[in-house]
C-alpha cells in the first residue's frame, strides 16, 4: 500500500493494478495523518520539556521552532515520498522513463497532511497552550472534527 490516496479507477490503472479498489474512509484517514512527523514531534517535545531550564521556562520557544521546522519538513517529506512513489510506478509499466509530475490531488493531500500535523500538535497542547486563546477543549473538538471530516474529501 502506497502513501498516495487512490480516489478513482484512473489512479488504480496508474498504480499498475496494485490495489483492487479506490481507498475507503479508513484508508484515507491513515494516509492523511503524517505519522512520521507526529512521532518525531512527540519524541523531540519530550526531550525538550525534560531538559527545560528549571527557572520556569518550559522550552516554549524551542517548541515553536521545532513546530515550524517539522511543519515545513512534513510538506517536503511528503512531496519527496510522492515523487519517488510515482517515479517507481512509472518504471514498472512503461518501457521509457517519463517525466514525473505530481497532480493537483497530490498537492491537496500534501496540504491536508500538513494541516493534520498542525492539528495533532494543537491537540497535544504545547506550544499552543502558551497562547491566550488556547483552551484544551478547543484542541479536543478540533482533532475530533478534523479526523472525522477530512477522509470524506
Amino acid at each position: 500500500m502506497g502513501r498516495i490516496i487512490v480516489k478513482n479507477r484512473t489512479q488504480l490503472e496508474a498504480n499498475n493494478g496494485d490495489s483492487k479498489k479506490p481507498d475507503e474512509y479508513l484508508d484515507k484517514l491513515i494516509k492523511y495523518v503524517p505519522a512520521e512527523t507526529v512521532s518525531a514531534w512527540i519524541a523531540i517535545k519530550g526531550i525538550i520539556l525534560s531538559s527545560a531550564k528549571p527557572e520556569g521556562t518550559k522550552g516554549t520557544t524551542d517548541l515553536w521552532v521545532l513546530f515550524i521546522i517539522l511543519t515545513v519538513l512534513t510538506s517536503v517529506y511528503l512531496y519527496r515520498t510522492f515523487y519517488k512513489q510515482i517515479k517507481e510506478q512509472s518504471k514498472s509499466y512503461i518501457d521509457k522513463p517519463r517525466k514525473v509530475k505530481l497532480s493537483n490531488d497530490h498537492y491537496i493531500q500534501i496540504i491536508i497532511s500538513t494541516l493534520a500535523f498542525i492539528v495533532w500538535v494543537f491537540a497535544t497542547g504545547e506550544p499552543f497552550s502558551s497562547l491566550p486563546f488556547y483552551q484544551p477543549y478547543y484542541a479536543s473538538i478540533t482533532i475530533i472534527l478534523f479526523t472525522f471530516v477530512i477522509p470524506m474529501i
